[in-house]
C-alpha cells in the first residue's frame, strides 16, 4: 500500500509545481513558475503537494473567489482551480488526499463551499469529481469574439506582473503609518499607511514607495505617478488592497504644492 502524503507547497516548490500545471493549464512550465512564485505568497490561494512514498505524484491549486460562482450559494466560495496526478501514481486516491487538504484550507477560509468546474467532454474529470463528493449544480456552454489576433497579450500585462513580483518578493516596510505628520510638513497627516519595498530603488535612491489600503489583501490594482518639481524628480507609488475612495485620497493629498499626480489604474 503507497504511503501518500499531501503538504502545503512552499516558495521552493514553485518549479514543481509549475511542472503539473503545465499538463492541465494552457501556459508553459516557466509561466506558471512565475505566476505560482508571485501566487505562493497570497493569503487567498493555496497550493498542495502530493508525495507517493516520498515521490512527487501531484499538485492541486485552490482560491478563494468573491464574485459569483455558478451554482454556489455562498461567497467567497473556494475553487478549485486545477489538479494533476502523474499517471503512474493515479487510481491511488492521491486527487481525493489533494481535494481532503483543500477542503480543510477552505473551511479554514471561513467558505462553506468548494467549486469546481470541467469540459463538457471530458468524462474522466466527471468520474473524479463525483468520486470526490462533488454534485454537479449546471451545464453551460461558454462564447467569446475574438477582438485582437490570436496570441496577442494586453500591453501592459507584463508590466502589472513585474511589478506584482517586486512586491511578492520584497518585504513591504511602513515608516509613515496612518496619522502620522510628514517630516517636513507637520501639518500634512498621512491618510493611510506609507512605505517602501525593501531593497529597491526609486527616482530618489529610496525604495519603492507603497500606500496600503484597508482592503488587507494587498493586492495591487493602481499605480500614482508624480512630478515634483520641488524635488526635480518623478516617482511612481505602488497602491495596494485600497479601496476607490482612498485611491481618491492619495491623489488629491499629492497634488498639492509642487506636486502632481496621475491615478493609473489596473484594467
Amino acid at each position: 500500500m503507497a504511503e501518500i502524503k499531501v503538504r502545503r507547497a512552499e516558495i521552493g516548490d514553485a518549479w514543481l509545481a509549475a511542472g503539473f500545471a503545465a499538463q492541465v493549464y494552457s501556459a508553459s512550465a516557466e509561466q506558471m513558475a512565475e505566476e505560482f512564485a508571485v501566487g505562493l505568497r497570497r493569503c487567498d490561494r493555496a497550493i498542495f503537494i502530493a508525495e507517493c512514498d516520498r515521490d512527487a505524484a501531484g499538485f492541486a491549486e485552490f482560491a478563494i473567489r468573491n464574485d459569483y460562482v455558478n451554482g454556489c450559494d455562498f461567497s467567497p466560495t473556494a475553487f478549485l482551480e486545477g489538479i494533476f496526478v502523474d499517471e503512474k501514481y493515479r487510481k491511488l486516491g492521491v486527487a481525493r488526499a489533494l481535494v481532503n487538504e483543500g477542503e480543510k484550507w477552505a473551511k479554514s477560509q471561513n467558505c462553506a463551499e468548494l467549486a469546481s468546474d470541467r469540459e463538457l467532454d471530458n468524462e474522466l474529470s466527471e468520474k473524479f469529481h463525483l468520486g470526490c463528493g462533488f454534485e454537479e449544480t449546471e451545464r453551460t456552454v461558454s462564447y467569446r469574439k475574438l477582438l485582437v489576433p490570436q496570441g496577442v497579450r494586453r500591453a501592459d500585462e507584463g508590466f502589472w506582473e513585474k511589478l506584482d513580483r517586486l512586491v511578492a518578493e520584497h518585504e513591504i516596510v511602513i515608516d509613515r503609518p496612518k496619522g502620522s505628520a510628514h517630516p517636513r510638513y507637520p501639518s500634512l497627516i498621512y491618510p493611510l499607511d506609507y512605505g517602501y519595498l525593501e531593497g529597491t530603488s526609486s527616482m530618489d535612491g529610496d525604495g519603492i514607495d507603497v500606500w496600503l489600503g484597508s482592503l488587507g489583501d494587498k493586492r495591487l490594482d493602481a499605480i500614482v505617478v508624480t512630478i515634483d518639481l520641488f524635488k526635480k524628480d518623478s516617482e511612481i507609488k505602488l497602491l495596494l488592497g485600497c479601496t476607490a475612495e482612498e485611491k481618491q485620497t492619495i491623489l488629491a493629498m499629492l497634488n498639492e504644492r509642487m506636486m502632481s499626480a496621475i491615478l493609473i489604474e489596473r484594467a
